[in-house]
Order: structure tokens, then C-alpha cells, then sequence
């Protein structure tokens, strides 16, 4: 298998390093772009009205379970802290404090009137007074009329989103000419964690470190990188899916490591430092880096995010797998970090590459997102990763406040490349990304024949091997099939390497559905995997009875 340089993936820049990974990343500017967008005066919240028995418009199912963010008629302290302003700093942190107090008062009384069975997904303080809740959909007409609550906002699921884009925003030009690479901005990731052992994120780089993190990960952590990586939260816990009953009560700790590899991925893109071709954190000067492609990718493994020298704040809103009702908590977090009420200590920034398609912008995550940015927030929503469909754009990136940056496929995409070296007929380099979790610079690269299993329901490896399967695959590299529609992945690349790994398969090939990749995979540490173009995958698909080899 060969490879070229990885270089971050930035998906847009709408600004010398104003905005973040959902699009850039900001560059040390303290002006809050967001707050300044205009929105209609006369706005009013759907669920206001309190005739509305069921929130039919919202995307809410007509039965079963769902969450819902209830707003309450008390002021968020971050709102407090901002009317007081005006007679100092001392006196706005009195009453953010005094608020809070308040808030909580007001929390502790709706909990106690929820209709039975209600699950309480988190609270929120600081952007707005609210409680979050997952209960039964024919409870939404009582929980309108409980008193102290203004309004309720449904939660839609919502699902990681990240695309692709390249070396094309000219960040090294902005960096010299601005001398700006973020330093004194804060970064909140809203996503699926961090990798904080991360070469590129000041981390050791290495499979050991990972793994001595990941068993502790329910821990309070030692970030390696203080100056990277200055707080984060696990607000859900590895296990937790909502769209799984069993799985569905969150289980927060203090521990924001990533298991998926979307939110490192991200994280990168908006401030990781770069990677030295040896997989060693980039040090050098990025004032004087070169400007032209070829010389600058010579220098790296993986390149440096858009704002090299900004400090993260790493919040987990997703387990392992499937999609998250959390996502509101960690906004209020990112406007509160250490929860006391003033928001004086906001982050700069939030980025959320997150989003659930064709929704309203009543969903309780775009007015939670509205109120974070009229604290000064520039929040960062990536939209239209559906495709090119008219009303794509989903909550949180349809608030009106927030800064949306469209997902766009440009004509320039720079992946790894798989070698197949037979049969004659398909041979040549296909599209492909390396997995996360295998060492690549020190163990053995991809090479051997091609199998896949036979099983009809078992084709993506995600079920353990049958006898006959798990004796062709022993020694050959198991072709497996994937998809990038979440709905129908039965699950995700590290169960299915693990699966094929343990029946003594040298290696795995994921074959992709499209020609773009959504994320990276976590694979294997064991073997290596990568997932390939839909194109790659059709092609080895068709040669599979006539000896395809890797080289």
C-alpha cells in the first residue's frame, strides 16, 4: 500500500482564522462574529403556544419516546452577568452567582412536577435556565403546562458530520502575513471526545498511550499538553446510544477521550499542531512556512490545523456509536466551563460538526445555540451534509445566529491510496484512508490476497465469522462492506476489524458506499484497515473470484 501525506482536512474559511472546524478556526480575534446577525425581532417559539397539544410540525414521532428541552421563565446567569456588567466585574459575578442559586431553585421545582417515567437528561444555567428530559411524547402537552416553564423545544438526534475539503485556504499566507495563530483563543469541540495522546494534538503519538488512556477513561485525566488541551467532560459515557433502549441513560465522567475519532479529527483541523513525517509534534515556525503545496506537504504527515496555537476545550456528547441528545449541556458548559454561575469565563468559540438533517430551528439545540452566541460565542455549525437538497440544513446549524458553513466536495481531494497489483485488469491505486488505532510507521503495511466472506447476512464482518468464513480469510486481507448511511451501518470499523482479526485475518478493506469519506476509522491495532472509494471497492468487488492481490 502506498500513501501520500495526510494533510488536515479544513472544510472552509470564511475569515482569516475567525471562524472553526466546522468551517476554519479562529486567530486570536476577540470579536464575536455571530453576536452582530440580525434575527427577526418578532421571533416567537412554536411551542410557546400553549394550545398546541403535540409538536406535529417539529419532526417529533406521533408516539413512543423522545426528549425535549424544557425553557424556563427564569433568567440564565449568563444573561445576569451581562446586565450587570455596567457596574464592574465584581458586581456581575454576584449576581451570575446569585442567579444560579436561583436557576437551580427553579430546576429542583420542575423536576419534581414531570410526568411519571420522565428521565432527566441534563440541566442547563448559563445560556438558559432549562431542564432536558426523555419521556413519552404524549407527556408534551403536560410538560407545556407545568409552571415555571416558558417553553419546549424537541430534541432531534442528532449524528457527527465532517467533509472533506484541502490545501486551498491558504492559512500558511494568513498566518505570515497576520503573524496570528490563534494563541489566546478557546476552542469548545463539541463532538465525540479527543484524543488528548494525539501526536498532532501535543500528545505522545503513540498505540501505548492510547491504550493506557483508554483504561482509565472514566477518570479525571492528565491532559500531556496542558497548553492544548485545557479542559473537557464526558457528558454521555462510551456506552450510551439513544438509539439503543438499553443504552439510552447517559452515564457522564470527567473524561473526554475520543472512541470514535470524529471529534480528534476535528479538533485537529481547527488547532492541531502538525505532524513531522516521523509522527512527532510539529515544532517549528509556522510564520516561515512554505506557501506552495508540494513543499509544504514534504514537511508533514499530517499539517497543522487552522489555528495551531488556540486551546481546546474537548466535550463528548456521543458514545462509541449511534447519535446523541446532549448536545445543549455541553453548549451551557462551553459558556459556564467551571459551572459557577459566570460566564466571564466563556470560550471564544464552539464548534460543533454535528447536525440533524431536514430540521427545525425549534429544535432545542438552535435555541440553545442562539442564546450561547447573544453571550458573545461564535458557534460554528456544520450544514448540507445530506447532499445538494433543498432544506438540508438541520438544527443546530439552521439557527439564525449561528455561523453555518455549507459542506462543499471540491474538485481536489488528497487521501491514501491502495495498490491492487492483480489481476491486471483492475490493477492501479484506488482512494483509501488508513485506520486510527494501527501503528503504521513501525508494523507491517497492507499486503496479501483478497477474500470476502460468504455469509450473505454477515457481508461487513460485523457479526463473528462462521467456521467457513473465519478459514478463508485466516492469512488474506477480509474485504468488508461499508456504509456511510449511520441508519444502516450495523456497526462501526473497530468491531468488524476486531471480528476478522480474531479469525486470523492479516488485514481488512473496508469497501465504502461513496466517493468521499464522512470520517476517519479507528480499524484495528492488531491489522491494518482502510476503507475505500466506492469506485476502489467496485472494482475489487468484480475481481474477488480471480485472485486479487494487495502490493
Amino acid at each position: 500500500m502506498k500513501v501520500l501525506v495526510l494533510v488536515a482536512a479544513v472544510v472552509a474559511a470564511a475569515t482569516v482564522l475567525l471562524t472553526s472546524a466546522a468551517g476554519a478556526a479562529p486567530g486570536g480575534f476577540t470579536a464575536p462574529l455571530a453576536k452582530s446577525a440580525a434575527v427577526p425581532a418578532h421571533h416567537i417559539p412554536l411551542s410557546a403556544a400553549r394550545d398546541v397539544a403535540k409538536p406535529r410540525g417539529l419532526g417529533v414521532p406521533a408516539r413512543g419516546s423522545y426528549g425535549f428541552l424544557l425553557e424556563l421563565n427564569t433568567e440564565p446567569t449568563g444573561r445576569a452577568y451581562d446586565a450587570s456588567l455596567s457596574r464592574g466585574r465584581a458586581a456581575a459575578r454576584t449576581a451570575a452567582t446569585s442567579e444560579l442559586a436561583s436557576v437551580r431553585a427553579a430546576q429542583n421545582r420542575v423536576v419534581s412536577a414531570l410526568p411519571s417515567g420522565s428521565q432527566v437528561l441534563y440541566e442547563t444555567h448559563a445560556v438558559l435556565a432549562g431542564v432536558a428530559v426523555h419521556t413519552n411524547v404524549a407527556n408534551f402537552s403536560a410538560l407545556q403546562h407545568i409552571s415555571g416553564v416558558a417553553a419546549v423545544y424537541p430534541i432531534a438526534p442528532k449524528t457527527p458530520s465532517l467533509s472533506y475539503s484541502s490545501f486551498l485556504v491558504h492559512a500558511p499566507q494568513a498566518w505570515s502575513s497576520y503573524s496570528d495563530l490563534g494563541a489566546n483563543s478557546t476552542i469548545a469541540i463539541i463532538d465525540t471526545g479527543v484524543d488528548y495522546t494525539h501526536a498532532d494534538l501535543g500528545g505522545p503519538g503513540t498505540t501505548a498511550a492510547y491504550q493506557a488512556a483508554r483504561a482509565s477513561d472514566t477518570s479525571t485525566p492528565t491532559y500531556p499538553d496542558p497548553n492544548k488541551i485545557v479542559g473537557g467532560y464526558d457528558f454521555v459515557g462510551d456506552a450510551y446510544n439513544p438509539d439503543d433502549s438499553k443504552h439510552s441513560r447517559p452515564a457522564p465522567d470527567p473524561n473526554p477521550l475520543d472512541c470514535d475519532g470524529h471529534g480528534t479529527h476535528v479538533a485537529g483541523i481547527a488547532a492541531g499542531y502538525g505532524e513531522n513525517p516521523d509522527g512527532s509534534t510539529f515544532t517549528g515556525n509556522y510564520l516561515t512556512l512554505p506557501t506552495d503545496s508540494a513543499s509544504y506537504q514534504a514537511l508533514f504527515r499530517i499539517g497543522p490545523g487552522m489555528a495551531p496555537q488556540a486551546k481546546l476545550y474537548a466535550y463528548k456528547v456521543f458514545g462509541c456509536e449511534g447519535s446523541t441528545d446532549l448536545i445543549a449541556a455541553a453548549i451551557d458548559r462551553a459558556a459556564d466551563p467551571n459551572g459557577d454561575g459566570n460566564t466571564s469565563d466563556h470560550v471564544g468559540v464552539i464548534n460543533m460538526s454535528v447536525g440533524s438533517d431536514f430540521t427545525s430551528p425549534q429544535d432545542a439545540d438552535s435555541v440553545v445555540a442562539n442564546s450561547a452566541s447573544q453571550l458573545g460565542i461564535s458557534v460554528v455549525v456544520a450544514a448540507g451534509n445530506a447532499g445538494d437538497l433543498y432544506d438540508a440544513g438541520g438544527a443546530p446549524g439552521d439557527a439564525p445566529r449561528v455561523i453555518s458553513v455549507a459542506n462543499s466536495v471540491d474538485a481536489y481531494s488528497q487521501v491514501d491510496s491502495l495498490h491492487v497489483g492483480a489481476p491486471a485488469g483492475i490493477a492501479g491505486a484506488y482512494g483509501a484512508e488508513r485506520s486510527d488505532a494501527y501503528n503504521w510507521a513501525s508494523s507491517p503495511d497492507m499486503t496479501g490476497n483478497v477474500v470476502a466472506l460468504s455469509d450473505p447476512k454477515n457481508k461487513d464482518g460485523c457479526d463473528a465469522l462462521s467456521a467457513g468464513d473465519a478459514a478463508a480469510v485466516k492469512g488474506k486481507i477480509a474485504f468488508l462492506e461499508w456504509t456511510d448511511i449511520d441508519a444502516s451501518r450495523r456497526c462501526g470499523s473497530a468491531v468488524r476489524s476486531d471480528n476478522v482479526a480474531k479469525a486470523g485475518a492479516i488485514g481488512a478493506i473496508l469497501a465504502d458506499d461513496e466517493e468521499t469519506f464522512a470520517a476517519g476509522i479507528v480499524g484495528s491495532k492488531t491489522i491494518p484497515v482502510v476503507i475505500v472509494t466506492r469506485s476502489g471497492g467496485t472494482a475489487i468487488r468484480s475481481a474477488l473470484g480471480s485472485g486479487v492481490t494487495i502490493s
